[in-house]
């Protein structure tokens, strides 16, 4: 007598991305654009639920959404998909990940897609910059109150914005040590610099676009104080009129230019002209 398997082999099987095929690398990463149609995307929430009882619950409500916004839920489930188990520390990284995947992150994602769905963006762009640990790292500690403060909803969308930059300017060249995880615990705090209410979203942009090409410029690196930039109370008007004295100080000081306080210059000499 034959043995049939328990196996259903017509069962519905989710549609991919890739994360974790082949060598994941760490650090940061461009991933391939989500190109998946709605019906992939709603056939892949139905294999989801096959084993996800939370999903199961939740799946007309995910159904509903927007192609986006499934593309993000999907996102989020293949990367739950997969367990790192370098060590414990990383271990401990998935287990969060997955819990609050299943107990709040979806849930939280169903609400911002019509109330903040700048929040959805951010995610989106943290999974689409970084390598899956450092992902899983970031979304396991995302909060309820951070997904759906609408006060940092313009913060959310100017970070999301640049993060290839900041991905670049934190990840790239960092040690990983999947004891400590010092560079994902570095990144955090770098994208908590960044999404702070109190910022002013046109400087979050401007880093990248209108402060590093100057300092580039320099044969020596020279540091931006971030935090003190962002915080600063100078009009970008006048910023903009202050780099440009700054690209011809940065010139003239040649190998010195690595002890300029650029962001000291730029913020504070206010008479400038």
């Amino acid at each position: 007598m034959p043995i049939l398997s328990k196996l259903n082999p017509l069962a519905a099987k989710p549609v991919t991305r890739g994360f974790n095929t082949g060598f994941n690398t760490i650090g940061r990463v461009k991933r391939t654009p989500d190109s998946r149609t709605r019906k992939e995307l709603m056939q892949s929430i139905d294999a989801y639920s096959q084993n996800n009882e939370t999903i199961k619950s939740l799946a007309k409500a995910i159904k509903s959404l927007d192609d986006k916004t499934l593309g993000t839920i999907n996102d989020l489930l293949e990367l739950s998909s997969s367990s790192e188990l370098l060590t414990e520390t990383v271990a401990n990284v998935d287990k969060k990940f997955k819990q609050n995947v299943n107990n709040n992150l979806i849930k939280n994602i169903i609400t911002a897609s019509k109330e903040n769905p700048d929040a959805i963006k951010f995610i989106d762009s943290v999974i689409n910059n970084t390598d899956n640990l450092t992902s899983k790292a970031v979304l396991a500690g995302i909060s309820k109150e951070f997904i759906l403060n609408k006060n940092s909803a313009r913060q959310l969308a100017a970070t999301s914005e640049v993060m290839p930059n900041i991905a670049k300017e934190a990840l790239d060249g960092a040690f990983f040590n999947p004891y400590e995880l010092k560079a994902q615990k570095d990144f955090i705090e770098y994208l908590n610099v960044f999404t702070a209410p109190s910022n002013k979203p046109d400087k979050i942009k401007s880093i990248f676009s209108e402060v590093c090409p100057i300092c580039e410029k320099s044969k020596e690196p020279i540091p931006i104080d971030v935090i003190q930039y962002l915080q600063s109370s100078a009009p970008m008007t006048q910023i903009r009129e202050n780099l440009k004295t700054a690209e011809e100080v940065i010139k003239n000081l040649g190998e010195k230019a690595k002890d300029f306080n650029i962001v000291e210059f730029i913020t504070r000499n206010i008479n400038l002209k």
